[in-house]
């Protein structure tokens, strides 16, 4: 069965979750693999896996996107293989973006805080989405965290709080594994917020 990320755009897929809630319920503990082929990628959900495959970072680089902001993080090693080419910097958005191809993320028909479908269709950048309100800058957060180990890049939302309304500590930990080589991405969802305001 296709769903609706699989057939409206011919090389994205995707799944948009009603709140926090249904989207902890649905990725707490899992990974999402992506691995590259001739045409694109395949998808493989590996649940349960989380916990195994999570890296916990040990000498990462702060990524000051603040909030809702943007950063270049450029490689220390080499270049990461896309579908527009090699590329050897990446556009981290502190709401779990990760894209590539320009020097800036755009957000057709939204903002960078508010997940849709069109603003991740139509966007003209190549790019991973694990798209949520993420804030780095509120009182007590976490840090998101750049590292290259033995050929991976690890970016790490690291405890990183997540917008509600009101305020409240509810930080959430994911992890973008890209593997510099073979073009493989998982997102590792350790521990990802459940409040509904979010």
């Amino acid at each position: 069965t296709l769903g609706q990320g699989c057939i409206r755009s011919f090389n994205s897929f995707y799944q948009q979750f009603a709140d926090a809630a249904a989207a902890s319920t649905a990725l707490q503990g899992n990974t999402l693999q992506l691995i590259p082929t001739a045409t694109g990628y395949q998808g493989v959900w590996l649940p349960g896996t989380a916990a195994g495959l999570f890296v916990a970072p040990v000498a990462g680089t702060p990524l000051a996107t603040g909030d809702d902001g943007v950063v270049t993080y450029t490689l220390t090693s080499g270049s990461f293989p896309t579908a527009q080419g090699p590329q050897t910097s990446l556009l981290v958005s502190g709401n779990a973006i990760i894209a590539w191809g320009g020097s800036v993320i755009d957000y057709p028909g939204t903002n960078s805080f508010t997940p849709t479908a069109n603003g991740f269709l139509n966007s003209v950048r190549g790019g991973i989405y694990a798209w949520h309100d993420y804030n780095v800058a509120e009182a007590g957060s976490g840090q998101i965290l750049a590292e290259e180990v033995a050929g991976i890049l690890y970016i790490t939302w690291n405890g990183v709080e997540n917008y509600s309304n009101p305020a409240a500590a509810n930080p959430s930990t994911l992890q973008f594994q890209l593997e510099l080589g073979s073009g493989i991405v998982r997102i590792v969802f350790l521990t990802i917020d459940g409040n509904t305001t979010s």
